[in-house]
């Protein structure tokens, strides 16, 4: 919570904690203000830009959180008038304006929900039919279940975990720039089909390599 305190403090906002609550004002329009987090924070970057899309002047985010949700957020907000964009892989510039406008966005497909199904169908052995992914969001995943000898296929934005009796291995994951199997859910549930001496092993430490 403190990041995101923070990052609202260098906007100019006002906030104090009392009895379990925080109250914030701003005694005008916020102003654009350097922020850098201590560690990337997807929420705190999302929350950052957008504060900082009405605040008068110029914001510079980093490190600026990299999921393609960040980017899908930017999208939206340019179509409603703002100027966000994306200068460097961690770094997010935006140009505050006078106000914004409503606009038509589809939302992106949810990359964690996607991730889910298709980990439960492998855990018990099932099949299922995923449309309307973004292979790009799962590039992580897909290779994870490639590794652990899942079979599945990958037909244009239809994901499809096919039923297979094949040897199951067990394998460590590896963490990306952004993670595109997000946090842990995925991973865990997709290596806990493994081999169960492994498994046992694997849960005795579950953060690792994760």
């Amino acid at each position: 919570m403190n990041l995101h305190v923070d990052a609202m403090r260098a906007l100019g906002a006002e906030i104090d904690y009392r009895d379990g609550y925080y109250f914030a004002k701003s005694s005008g329009r916020l102003r654009g203000a350097q922020i850098t987090f201590p560690h990337v924070t997807v929420m705190g970057t999302e929350n950052a830009m957008l504060a900082a899309v009405l605040a008068k002047g110029t914001t510079r985010i980093t490190p600026a959180a990299q999921e393609p949700e960040i980017d899908d957020l930017i999208t939206l907000l340019n179509a409603m008038g703002a100027q966000v964009a994306r200068t460097a892989p961690d770094v997010i510039e935006i140009q505050g304006v006078d106000a914004l406008h409503g606009a038509t966005h589809r939302v992106m497909p949810d990359r964690i929900e996607a991730g889910t199904f298709a980990a439960a169908a492998a855990v018990i052995g099932g099949s299922i039919e995923i449309q309307e992914i973004e292979p790009s969001h799962l590039t992580s995943f897909l290779e994870l279940l490639e590794r652990t000898g899942v079979e599945h296929s990958v037909s244009g934005s239809e994901l499809t975990r096919n039923r297979k009796a094949t040897e199951r291995r067990f394998i460590q994951g590896n963490r990306h720039h952004h993670s595109t199997v997000p946090r842990t859910r995925h991973r865990l549930a997709a290596v806990r089909w493994a081999h169960p001496h492994a498994r046992r092993g694997r849960e005795q430490h579950p953060r690792n390599n994760l």
